[in-house]
């Protein structure tokens, strides 16, 4: 069988290479019958003549002979070697592990450690924040907390939360480009969009919402932020609200869900919120 290595063309010829040897032809007339029968995947004279002369000597394989070829400079010893450089900086660089080497190749260092180690270089993953031992163990006791509770009062409890958040909003928002999508036919004219800017002038607004919509919708006048004293004249306005649009849910009791902000968490606001009676959900950092 041919090795795979090689055309089967060539071991397909070689045969008719050695038949017209025995019949006393010379190489070049076997070249020249080669050549009308394969056209130009017929083998070449120099070919031809190595071949004559290897059968002429005594030779009856057909097949290329197995080559042990250079040998590797790649060893066990130097393997583990570079995985322990790579242990013990994991940022190192082809580069900088080349420069370690200076007697090996950048392709064969980079053979090392793609092909034999098998490693892969990837960026790290992003996260919004580096959580403490103590902040997950916040975050766990309020998921146990919220399970208890869930399991106590079921779907009621969805019914009773009451979240809050604050955002700010420019004065001009510019369309995204999804926005800008609509239909158009091959006939139809180009649309133009104009570069726009987000203004400079914002203002913030705080939202109150539940799961059956929003209770209160509060704009803050230009250059004011959210203090203690504003926070509450909110919460007073979200407590008739809820009067007026939730008439059951104040006597279920309200869960109140809100951050870690200054103003949710001071003395005055604490006081308030038990006046209330209210059931204020614990909220971890960076919950």
């Amino acid at each position: 069988m041919c090795a795979l290595a090689e055309p089967a063309s060539k071991c397909e010829q070689r045969p008719v290479v050695r038949f017209p040897l025995l019949e006393k032809q010379t190489p070049a007339a076997t070249a020249k019958r080669l050549k009308e029968i394969y056209g130009d995947k017929a083998l070449s004279c120099v070919h031809i003549w190595k071949w004559c002369k290897q059968f002429q000597e005594g030779r009856t394989n057909l097949h290329n002979e197995n080559r042990s070829g250079c040998p590797s400079i790649i060893t066990e010893e130097l393997v583990n070697s570079v995985q322990e450089h790579i242990l013990n900086g994991h940022r190192l660089t082809i580069s900088d592990l080349y420069n370690l080497y200076p007697d090996l190749s950048i392709g064969t260092m980079f053979d090392i450690v793609r092909s034999c180690l098998q490693y892969r270089k990837i960026c790290a993953r992003w996260v919004p924040k580096e959580l403490s031992s103590a902040h997950m163990e916040l975050r766990f006791e309020a998921s146990l907390d919220f399970f208890a509770r869930n399991n106590e009062k079921g779907n009621d409890l969805m019914n009773r939360i009451v979240t809050c958040d604050e955002t700010w909003i420019h004065y001009n928002n510019p369309e995204s480009k999804r926005e800008s999508m609509q239909w158009k036919h091959t006939t139809s004219s180009c649309v133009q969009k104009f570069k726009q800017t987000l203004s400079v002038k914002k203002m913030m607004a705080s939202v109150f919402w539940d799961c059956c919509g929003m209770l209160l919708f509060d704009f803050l006048p230009y250059g004011t932020i959210i203090n203690t004293e504003l926070y509450c004249d909110q919460l007073r306005r979200l407590r008739m609200a809820i009067k007026n649009r939730r008439r059951n849910l104040l006597t279920r009791g309200v869960m109140f869900f809100q951050d870690n902000a200054r103003s949710h968490t001071s003395r005055v606001t604490t006081e308030l919120l038990k006046s209330f009676k209210w059931d204020v959900f614990p909220h971890p950092s960076f919950f």
